[in-house]
């Protein structure tokens, strides 16, 4: 499945972030077998929080589509991830 990365919400200067990872209309797809997207989006310091409540200094990107992550079974180690589902 395709994960959606843009630049967190908290960065001052988000042109940099966007020149630094070449991303396209603000956005950064990567395809990423759902085995794996936990492990990858922990790697990178992705913020996966619904708030984006994560340091913008350590996490400089987001995952716009955290709907993505709903039948991950490794969903859990993304940084800030909570699945709805299993906690409520």
């Amino acid at each position: 499945m395709i994960r959606v990365l843009v630049v967190h919400p908290g960065i001052d200067r988000p042109e940099i972030v966007r020149r630094d990872f070449g991303m396209r209309r603000g956005e950064l797809h990567i395809t990423v077998r759902s085995a794996v997207a936990g492990y990858v989006l922990q790697k990178w310091n992705v913020d996966c929080s619904l708030d984006r409540r994560l340091d913008p200094m350590i996490h400089r990107l987001s995952l716009k589509n955290i709907e993505s992550l709903k039948d991950c079974k490794n969903a859990a180690i993304a940084p800030g991830f909570s699945n709805p589902v299993a906690t409520g």
